[in-house]
């Protein structure tokens, strides 16, 4: 799985997702909530993966949360449109 909003670090048992938007205080949009979806749907099909650890990169914040900057460019409408196909929502794990 190729990532440019988070990484995914498989160690043994446990998988490591690190939300990597440190400039945005790893504030979540839909292209990073699809990544998120696409990892936590594999770590619920593999049945290696008995721990997934959710982390942040940067040292300020794990997560702002929605990206409200994004939302406020494309709107409402369109976050709804892009996360709605997601099997676990904005973030993947809703």
């Amino acid at each position: 799985m190729s990532c440019e909003f988070i990484q995914v670090e498989k160690k043994g048992h446990v998988t490591i997702i690190t939300i990597n938007r440190p400039e945005v205080m790893n504030a979540l949009h839909p292209p990073a909530s699809k990544e998120m979806d696409e990892a936590f749907n594999d770590l619920a099909a593999d049945p290696d993966a008995w721990v997934a650890i959710l982390t942040g990169a940067g040292d300020k914040a794990f997560s702002a949360g929605n990206d409200l900057k994004w939302q406020a460019q494309h709107g409402g409408e369109a976050l709804h449109k892009e996360t709605q196909a997601l099997k676990g929502g904005l973030g993947g794990i809703t």
